[in-house]
């Protein structure tokens, strides 16, 4: 089976609130297609509704989006995650085995080691969170990860 690849945008907010200046988030965000750009800015505009309302007094907020790359896997806090294209659980293994490969072989090429930044070396660097350790991983096919067609790999 041929990797599928989707468009994975990362967004950011940044804003700051009476006890605590400068605070910030980013994620990642993997579509199916194309996203439209009014589908981007109601994402960032979902978020920053979450952010007046979850935090007391927000002023100078600012939040933008980018286009990262195309790619068959999505990171997340301690675990990626793709659609459910999947017979079984060895294809899903496979494609993560490859994506790891893949990203490996990207930190090499920017002058880094496989899975370890090299400190003063400006070249992108793709951090695993652990997902290159095949031990940590855990297939997710919970009802929450089934709901949204996805398939994700806790590691």
């Amino acid at each position: 089976m041929e990797e599928k690849l989707f468009p994975i945008y990362r967004f950011e907010a940044k804003w700051n609130q009476e006890d605590y200046k400068n605070n910030g988030t980013s994620w990642h965000v993997m579509f199916k297609e194309e996203p439209t750009e009014e589908k981007l800015n109601s994402i960032l505009e979902d978020y920053k509704k979450v952010c007046f309302e979850k935090y007391k007094n927000v002023t100078d907020f600012n939040s933008k989006y980018e286009f990262v790359e195309n790619e068959s896997w999505c990171l997340t806090w301690f675990n990626h995650y793709t659609f459910n294209l999947f017979e079984d659980d060895l294809e899903v293994e496979r494609s993560f085995r490859q994506f790891i490969r893949r990203k490996k072989d990207f930190n090499l090429k920017n002058g880094h080691r496989e899975t370890e930044n090299i400190e003063g070396n400006k070249n992108p660097w793709y951090c695993f969170m652990g997902a290159e350790d095949t031990w940590r991983w855990n297939i997710c096919r919970c009802e929450h990860c089934q709901k949204a067609g996805k398939i994700t790999i806790d590691h």
